[in-house]
């Protein structure tokens, strides 16, 4: 039963099982209260949230059942006669009582259920006017945790497939699966496995809608505390941090070294071979264990202990459920195998031993990679003593004037990682260069005093804003397709704003067609749409047939003769008559 329709069966005097109405009256008086005033709990206000105020009896007011429906059973209170007068009425048999009003300032229950059959304790929890076991209120507890983890993980997924499914039936799916974890038969559905190709060919596989709710319950509740724990020189998956951010402490790391190019600086950059494809689950869950009773010491704002909370307990069983989950375990491939084939056998999870890899596309895999690596963090800055360090994932830079002593850390570092967490460098992406001559690091190459776009993302750049080019016109009279276009060139300006790239924006977008519905800004920042007066896009003719309308589909590409008007022959079939009739 929906909360709606208990609610609403309480405000009738017929409560569902397993939920009491609570009355609150003065010992003196009688009188049933809200606060310090009357009120009529035919329509059941809720009681004042302080139960332990002197001067008030709380008592349960249970639903008798037809077996024990006697004159005992029943309950009384006041419904309006009038504006100034309220008839005395039961709630079992709505009769009213004719003879007998009183003002409705002074209603009050006439008859409450003789002596309560129980009080409200400390195992009874008020909520919206119920008096619930620990049980529900459990429940309840755990559904709004998950309904915050659904706003979550729907933001910037709305049109998705797998969330419009989900939010058909949100309400019964959230309560299935509070319900399932309350019972600790929680189990994940078959994952989703894709193939991206820029800037490489990777494997991405992504959780179930439903699965997602629980990744965003389990971050919401470690990152925090996470966070403590994390080098200020972390940056990726973490507010506030990102790409931009890492290449602003690049940048400081050079500058402070070198005391702004005035000194030699080198820059050491390390790289971990198949991160995400050779992270032991079994290590990387014994962290989360650590990470987890370092949590449980501390305490809340009541002053208890988060061990004794009921949401630790809940995380604490999920963490182990995603932790060591085998991904591709009844697997669903969205790409032809023969593109699979074509991955390197480090890129992919069905070649990494048992136990071994987190899948790319999770939140939880960015969540509890910057925990694995965490240890790697804390050996750099504290043993090796690398002032200049930072790290995105699986790139990392050291900064030092002594070309000898960065060299020195690459065997320390590949030792540590192979000793303790089962990785090793790729020593083929491990270098060190002088900064004078440039610095790669996110795809921004920085020199002093200035920073480039580097050639090989330029070149996929210039590769889609061709694609975008080649969208019919009659296509951009569908203002979704326009949105999209719009976001994907903010996207790429979002790149070259990193850098000094004015005249390099302006070749990129010379003669594009977002200039038909949009312009760009003082510095070419963003663009903008025009307004309906300001665009630049032809308007259909009366004469255009339907298939160059905005309703574009594949089905209309494929058949275009279910799309004809009527009236409407194509010029192949008139031929074909001509030759017949000649025939």
């Amino acid at each position: 039963m929906s909360r709606a329709a208990a609610e609403r069966q309480c405000r009738f005097g017929n409560p569902p099982a397993g939920i009491h109405l609570l009355v609150i009256s003065s010992p003196k008086s009688g009188r049933v209260l809200r606060g310090d005033r009357g009120i009529n709990i035919n329509y059941h206000m809720p009681p004042p949230r302080r139960l332990s105020a002197s001067g008030y009896d709380c008592r349960i007011v249970r639903r008798a059942s037809s077996a024990s429906n006697t004159a005992n059973g029943y309950y009384w209170s006041a419904t309006a006669r009038d504006a100034s007068y309220v008839h005395n009425m039961n709630f079992n048999t709505s009769n009213v009582n004719g003879n007998n009003w009183n003002q409705p300032g002074n209603g009050f229950s006439v008859r409450l259920f003789a002596e309560a059959s129980a009080l409200v304790t400390t195992t009874s929890f008020l909520w919206k006017g119920f008096v619930m076991d620990q049980k529900q209120a459990d429940y309840l507890l755990l559904v709004r945790y998950l309904q915050r983890a659904y706003r979550d993980a729907r933001r910037n997924k709305a049109g998705t497939n797998n969330c419009i499914r989900f939010g058909m039936n949100r309400e019964d799916e959230i309560c299935d699966l509070a319900q399932s974890i309350l019972e600790h038969r929680y189990v994940m559905r078959p994952s989703i496995c894709f193939l991206v190709t820029a800037p490489v060919m990777r494997e991405v596989i992504a959780a179930d809608f439903r699965d997602r709710l629980v990744h965003h319950l389990i971050f919401n509740f470690l990152n925090p505390h996470l966070e403590k724990l994390l080098i200020h020189d972390c940056y990726s998956c973490r507010k506030g941090k990102g790409t931009g951010f890492g290449i602003d402490r690049l940048e400081h790391h050079i500058r402070s070294c070198s005391r702004n190019y005035t000194q030699p600086c080198y820059a050491l950059q390390i790289d971990i071979s198949s991160y995400f494809m050779s992270i032991d689950r079994w290590k990387l869950y014994g962290m989360v264990q650590e990470l987890m009773v370092r949590i449980g010491a501390q305490r809340d704002r009541k002053g208890r202990f988060l061990r004794y909370t009921k949401l630790f307990a809940w995380v604490e069983y999920l963490v182990k459920m995603v932790v060591l989950y085998d991904p591709m375990q009844n697997c669903e491939y969205r790409d032809p195998l023969r593109l699979f084939l074509q991955l390197p056998p480090s890129k992919s999870l069905r070649n990494s031993p048992e136990g071994v890899g987190l899948p790319i596309g999770n939140l939880t895999s960015q969540l509890f990679s910057n925990l694995y690596l965490n240890g790697f963090d804390q050996y750099m800055k504290r043993e090796l003593k690398v002032k200049h360090y930072g790290r995105y994932v699986d790139d990392a830079f050291c900064i030092g004037n002594n070309p000898e002593w960065l060299l020195s850390i690459v065997p320390k570092a590949d030792g540590y990682l192979r000793e303790h967490l089962g990785l090793h460098l790729n020593l083929k992406k491990t270098k060190l260069t002088d900064v004078c001559y440039g610095v790669s690091f996110l795809g921004i190459h920085l020199k002093p005093y200035r920073r480039y776009v580097k050639r090989k993302t330029l070149r996929r750049m210039k590769t889609e804003i061709v694609r975008m080019n080649r969208t019919p016109e009659y296509k951009l009279r569908d203002h979704l397709v326009r949105e999209e276009l719009l976001s994907k060139a903010n996207s790429l300006l979002g790149i070259l704003n990193q850098t000094r790239s004015y005249n390099i924006k302006r070749r990129l977008f010379a003669n594009s067609i977002l200039y038909k519905f949009a312009y760009g800004d003082k510095y070419m920042q963003k663009f903008v749409l025009y307004g309906e007066k300001e665009s630049r896009i032809t308007p259909p003719a009366e004469t255009d047939r339907p298939s160059d309308f905005p309703l574009y589909s594949v089905h209309q590409e494929l058949f275009p003769q279910d799309y004809m008007p009527l009236g409407y022959i194509p010029q192949a079939i008139i031929s074909q008559v001509d030759y017949d009739s000649r025939s």
